[in-house]
């Protein structure tokens, strides 16, 4: 019964999600954060915020997206992760104007092989036995709606990086 709810709850997410008309704002990240990860299971995990910046971003759907990478470490690794948020620097040719238009999500967990960070957002594409594989769906998703580039790296400690391009970091 609890899976079924959850596969609901989650299908019901993804077709929010990819709703273009979003309620912007301009948010902490430390604050959306931090109430996102008040409600996962994180048990004994870690979640640091290694810079303080403002983002615009439609703050509910924005605590969905960490909500699931929160619950996406936690839950596809076996011991506890140290979850990091922070502004991806990038290198710019130009010399004018702001360069910080990224910020990622990284864990210090097992990673996502390189062969499978293509095909991780696809509906239904899990490995776990509980998930529901709607997850890292939703979260392309939501990034989507905001105008955003998501791509996946290796952190580097060895875990999953998810950096986010085209935000409007303040």
């Amino acid at each position: 019964m609890n899976r079924t709810k959850q596969l609901i709850d989650d299908t019901l997410e993804l077709k929010e999600s990819s709703d273009p008309n979003l309620e912007k704002s301009i948010a902490s990240i430390d604050t959306v954060a931090q109430s996102a990860w008040e409600l996962v299971d994180t048990g004994n995990s870690e979640l640091r915020i290694t810079d303080q910046f403002n983002i615009e971003c439609d703050t509910e759907r924005t605590s969905r997206l960490l909500e699931n990478l929160f619950r996406n470490a936690v839950e596809h690794n076996d011991g506890p992760v140290v979850i990091r948020i922070g502004i991806h620097h990038t290198m710019t040719q130009t010399t004018r104007g702001k360069t910080e238009t990224a910020f990622f999500v990284s864990d210090d967990g097992c990673g996502i092989p390189k062969e499978k960070r293509d095909t991780v957002f696809e509906l239904g594409e899990t490995e776990s036995r509980t998930g529901t594989g709607l997850g890292l769906a939703i979260v392309n998703r939501v990034a989507d709606a905001h105008g955003w580039n998501l791509r996946i790296i290796e952190s580097p400690d060895g875990g999953a990086k998810f950096i986010f391009n085209h935000v409007d970091i303040q």
